[in-house]
Parts: C-alpha cells; structure tokens; sequence
C-alpha cells in the first residue's frame, strides 16, 4: 500500500513539473500578456504556487534516492532513517523555493504597464511605477497556501510514517524528540522568511496569528518581544530537541572512542 501511494505520488509530481515547465514556456511568448492578460495572470499565478511544493518534493525524493544519502540513511537506521530525513529535505527545499519566489515581481506589471504621456506630470509615472512595484508573482491566497504546506506537511508526513511507533506503549524519547523536531523546523523556518521581509506585506497579513506572530516590519517598531514569544518557545523547543536526539549521543559516543 505504502509503495502503491510512493508511486502515485511519484507519477503526479512529475505530471505537475511538466505542466510547470509548459506554462514557464507559454509564458516566454510575449504577445501572451498583450492579447490575453487574464490567461496569462493565471499562468503565472499558477506557475509560482505549484513550481516550490512540486520541485522541492522531487528534490527532496532525489537527494534521498541518492546513493550516498541511502548509505548514510542505513547507518542511522535504514528506512526508518531516510523517513525522519525526507520531512527536514522537503521543508529546506521548499523554504529555499519561498525565497526565490516569495516577493518576486510579477511579469505582468512590466507588460500591462503602458508609457505614460507627457502633460501627465511625474505625478502619473510615479503612480505607475509604485503600482507595478506592489505587484507580486503569488497573490495572497496562493501565498497561504504555500506558508501551510511549509508549516503542516512535513509534521503531517512523519505522523503518517511512524504514527505506530509514536502511538506505541513502547516509544521512547527519541521518538518523542524526533516529533518535536519535525513540528518545530518548518515553524522556524517559515518565521525566517516572514521576519525577514522575504514574503510579500499582502501574503504575510493574510497569514493567520499563529504563523503571523512576531514577524511586523522592524522598521515600524511594531514587532516587540511578546509578539515574539511563539516563535522562541517554538525555536527553543527544537533546540532542545536536537541537541538531546542528536548531539548527546554524538557527545557520548566520541567521548566513548576517546576514552
């Protein structure tokens, strides 16, 4: 069953990507924009919603597949290793696919902007040139929706690979661990970007408080230390998490071929 949905999920990412790289190619025709701006906006809106979910879930699958993670997978634990990784490769792949595209200017700004004419004033082209600027290749819905497969599907996909194993009388802390860890990355990792001005102000608005909190414009001195309390306990919280999961036994195990 497991390799079954393995395969179908294989077999759709790959359909996605080709469907990406068709719409890039549409894209590049330049009376596309001129003649049918509404069927280009929704390529592009479509292009830079499903591209990042999609290249960082075949990355994600390829950098796994490969042999020198699966060697270092079956050190670790085999299966049950390259299953705790593929959660931490997707969100970094798909956090590194929010910053490329995250506040990227949209291509019909530059095409739909017409020159302006002379009695307009510098009035009329400053206008223009704000409007053009504010507009963004991902609108704000489709910028939710990539904030919550950032946030939500890499937990999600190690609750359905060791949902057993967590749920067992038998767990232990490492499991425990590993949990946090997965919940606490992808949160880190998406307040990264939404702190640091990488999403757009229309997308980060739009988020709801919980994946909002902490992140204002530090320019305005809106953010303060108590909007920022989620994002420490949540960063703490993986810290310590990684350094009992991770770097004690490491610590413990040099210290073993030391002495």
């Amino acid at each position: 069953m497991f390799g079954l949905a393995l395969l179908l999920s294989k077999l759709s990412m790959s359909v996605l990507l080709l469907f990406n790289l068709a719409t890039w190619t549409s894209l590049q025709f330049e009376w596309l924009p001129v003649s049918m701006p509404m069927v280009a906006s929704f390529l592009e809106r479509m292009l830079h919603a499903t591209l990042p979910p999609a290249s960082a879930a075949a990355a994600a699958y390829g950098m796994l597949s490969a042999s020198s993670m699966m060697s270092y997978s079956t050190m670790v634990g085999g299966v049950d290793g390259m299953g705790v990784l593929l959660p931490h490769a997707f969100a970094l792949h798909l956090t590194l696919g929010i910053y490329l595209v995250g506040a990227a200017p949209s291509m019909m700004s530059s095409s739909s902007s017409t020159p302006s004419r002379p009695e307009d004033g510098n009035k009329k082209k400053d206008d223009d040139k704000s409007s053009a600027k504010q507009r963004c290749a991902i609108y704000p819905r489709e910028g939710r929706r990539l904030s919550y497969l950032l946030v939500f599907l890499p937990p999600l996909i190690h609750l359905v690979s060791f949902r057993r194993r967590i749920l067992s009388p038998h767990a232990t802390w490492d499991d425990l661990f590993d949990l946090l860890l997965v919940l606490a990355l992808p949160y880190t990792l998406h307040y990264l970007l939404a702190s640091n001005g990488v999403l757009d102000e229309r997308w980060r608005r739009s988020l709801p408080m919980i994946l909002r909190a902490g992140t204002s414009p530090a320019e305005g001195g809106e953010r303060t230390l108590r909007g920022a309390a989620v994002p420490m306990a949540v960063s703490l919280l993986g810290c310590v998490a990684f350094q009992h999961r991770y770097l004690v036994p490491l610590c413990a195990r040099a210290s073993y071929i030391v002495n």
